[in-house]
């Protein structure tokens, strides 16, 4: 009996007849490629190996030979021979994961964060925004796409996402300033004065106290921190900043109340 024709292993084809001799004549599937079958006839037969998957060698029998594109990266096209291949993630994202296939497998960095850089891995490779900034939007590229907090406001942490994360003024303060980083960055209203309001934003916004009151403190809120000039005393002018610059009523007058703005309130 003659001997059998024996079928090209898996991972080689062979596209002639006659032949004797595997190792000679059965052809290696090329690099990018796998074949599972035995007994292939044509270099089409090859497999390509799937998006996101490279492979540098020859003759392999299994899509498993197919290696992963690392982290970081995608790879949108099949058959693909060499790592270099594999398409870093642009500026503003990263991409945990291997094998992926698409732009789209790269995961946007969050609002309050930006990249800078491609090729990233992690979240924590997104930057925060700096305190007395925030940053309302995915995938920004550029420290400068953060926006700083509005005059008025304050922020103390990193990586804020909205400007509401920026904290108004406190009554009896003010501030013209924008990307302030502390309450203590609030200027106060100076004595003689109150404010009643929140994220306030020029020293104009601060209110005299009125006539027959003083008061001597820096960032009052209200107009009941005003102190009433005492019995006997008057006073006409508003902001006043001192006891000493209430006026004595004129001798032949008296007064009994508190907070008299004019003489003639001196009976």
């Amino acid at each position: 009996a003659g001997s059998q024709c024996e079928l090209c292993v898996a991972g080689m084809y062979q596209s002639g007849v006659g032949m004797w001799s595997p190792a000679d004549n059965c052809t290696l599937c090329g690099p990018g490629t796998y074949q599972t079958g035995l007994g292939r006839t044509a270099a089409g037969q090859c497999d390509a190996c799937r998006a996101g998957t490279f492979q540098t060698g020859t003759g392999m029998p299994s899509r498993w030979n197919c290696s992963l594109c690392p982290a970081g990266t995608y790879l949108s096209a099949t058959g693909m021979v060499s790592v270099a291949n594999c398409t870093l993630c642009p500026e503003g994202t990263f991409q945990t994961g291997q094998g992926l296939a698409q732009l789209g497998d790269c995961s946007l960095c969050q609002a309050g964060t930006f990249q800078t850089g491609s090729g990233a891995v992690s979240p924590g490779q997104c930057s925060l925004c700096a305190v007395g900034m925030y940053q309302p939007l995915l995938g920004q590229v550029s420290p400068s796409n953060c926006t700083l907090c509005d005059r008025g406001t304050f922020q103390t942490g990193y990586g804020m996402p909205a400007a509401s994360n920026c904290s108004l003024c406190r009554a009896g303060t003010f501030q013209t300033g924008t990307g302030l980083t502390a309450a203590s960055d609030c200027v106060l209203c100076r004595i003689g004065t109150f404010q009643t309001g929140l994220g306030l934003t020029d020293p104009d916004n601060c209110t005299l106290c009125a006539g027959g009151t003083f008061q001597t403190g820096l960032g009052m809120a209200l107009a009941a921190n005003c102190t009433p000039c005492g019995p006997g005393t008057y006073q006409t002018g508003l902001g006043r900043t001192a006891a000493g610059q209430c006026d004595a009523c004129r001798a032949g007058t008296f007064q009994t109340g508190t907070g008299m703005p004019s003489r003639w309130n001196c009976s």
